[in-house]
């Protein structure tokens, strides 16, 4: 049930929904001769999106995200095992052409893959159900595996569990089915922006030696963005506003994770923040 309701709670806090149903709401008390309150609608809605599609602002909140867990520098030397979060396929299009369809985030994938030939002896694992509100037969851990010994090296066995269909699912999951040794050192690869959420979920339950290997980076660096923007093609609107909503649910997502005791932290940090000191 809390799966179905995280996707319809995202409609009503989604950025470019909420900016929609202002400009209405403005429209609406133009109409109906509240014209101050309804320019000011209009005004404030117009601005924002300017913000949003003309300025580096969609890019510094995601960065807060995806700049909170680095890579290990330097790498281990050695990783007892390697785990994939689902979320880097487009199960309803592969299922209908018949073949594995990546989404944007894809790079989770080619990350797994250059891990997995950098630590030849490291244990695989995919925790990858389906993330769709109506799921249908295809699961993305098993369109991994068929297509794995194309792009794997030969003779590894892939892992997996196809159960999860959100981030605490994975972490629950993975723990059960992989029941790692105390001491075992795992990389955990997932979008850079999911990453805080990730670790939160396999933290809280129960999983120690557990490594961010973020990728799948969707923030412009400072150096590469200007305070105002003039190009007008690809999409620069569009381009902004997903940025945004990445941050936005992802921090909305977060939020919720902590109040239902699925993250130890509001905020999970790189290193598990000492409990604060009670006052005599």
């Amino acid at each position: 049930m809390d799966f179905i309701l995280s996707k319809v709670l995202f409609l009503f806090v989604a950025p470019d929904n909420i900016l929609l149903l202002l400009l209405l709401v403005g429209l609406l008390l133009l109409r109906r001769q509240r014209k101050r309150a309804g320019r000011a609608l209009v005004f404030f809605v117009l601005a924002a999106w300017f913000v949003i599609g003309f300025t580096p602002a969609p890019d510094r909140a995601l960065a807060l995200l995806e700049d909170r867990f680095a890579r290990p520098d330097p790498p281990p030397a050695r990783v007892d095992g390697i785990i994939l979060l689902g979320g880097a396929q487009d199960l309803v299009i592969g299922q209908a052409r018949g073949e594995m369809q990546l989404n944007a985030s894809g790079d989770r994938i080619t990350a797994f893959l250059m891990l997995a030939r950098r630590y030849p002896e490291a244990r695989l694992f995919m925790s990858g159900g389906t993330g769709e509100l109506v799921p249908g037969t295809a699961r993305e851990a098993l369109e991994l595996e068929r297509v794995w010994p194309l792009l794997g090296p030969e003779g590894r066995r892939l892992e997996h569990e196809t159960n999860s269909r959100n981030t605490w699912d994975n972490a629950r999951n993975s723990l059960a089915a992989i029941r790692p040794a105390p001491g075992e050192t795992w990389l955990l690869v997932t979008s850079a922006v999911h990453m805080p959420r990730a670790i939160g979920c396999f933290r809280q339950a129960g999983w120690t030696g557990i490594h961010a290997w973020p990728t799948d980076w969707r923030a412009r660096p400072p150096e590469e963005t200007d305070w105002i923007s003039v190009d007008l093609g690809g999409g620069v609107l569009t381009a902004g506003m997903e940025r945004l909503r990445l941050a936005v649910r992802e921090s909305v997502g977060m939020a919720a994770y902590y109040l239902m005791g699925r993250i130890p932290e509001l905020f999970p940090a790189p290193a598990l923040a000492a409990p604060a000191a009670r006052k005599p």
